[in-house]
């Protein structure tokens, strides 16, 4: 979502971008798993002359230049962990209080996709004490205007005083 979002800041087309976005996927899923070197590597080749390739191969996640140095990257903690962190199945477990915080134009994850996994997932596991909000306007670290979204500090302290009291 956000390696796509780059992207459209850079100007490509909607279908420009679905056909890097499959690129990623597909080494991802490569790097995630073992499975489909070779293809994962005859797509990167197909995809070289594509006006959209140096972007993506410049983008600072090094997904292309990962590729390259497959069994060095795939040997990392990171790849092993992140790539296949189901958050769903540690949602189903979760039953502390929780307080999820959004901004509306958040770059970086589809915020209505992620509201409405987490509401599903907590709801269908029983858990019931739990606050998503969104602020409009705020980004990922939810500032808007560079300054903390309007609302952000006293939605925090009023979860918390509700809970502790």
């Amino acid at each position: 979502f956000y390696w796509a979002n780059e992207l459209r800041g850079e100007g490509f087309s909607e279908a420009e971008v679905a056909e890097a976005s499959a690129l990623r996927r597909q080494v991802w899923a490569y790097l995630a798993s073992g499975a489909g070197y070779e293809q994962a590597k005859s797509a990167i080749d197909r995809a070289k002359p594509k006006r959209w390739f140096d972007t993506l191969r410049a983008q600072h996640d090094d997904l292309i230049g990962s590729f390259a140095d497959a069994k060095k990257a795939r040997a990392g903690d990171w790849f092993k962990t992140e790539m296949n962190y189901d958050p769903v199945a540690t949602l189903r477990k979760l039953t502390a209080p929780a307080l999820f915080l959004f901004g509306g134009d958040d770059q970086l994850v589809p915020v209505p996709r992620s509201v409405e996994i987490i509401r599903q997932t907590l709801t269908r596991s029983g858990h019931r004490d739990f606050t998503i909000k969104i602020f409009p306007g705020a980004d990922h670290q939810l500032y808007a205007g560079g300054v903390l979204a309007p609302g952000y500090e006293e939605t925090m302290k009023e979860w918390v005083r509700r809970r502790v009291n």
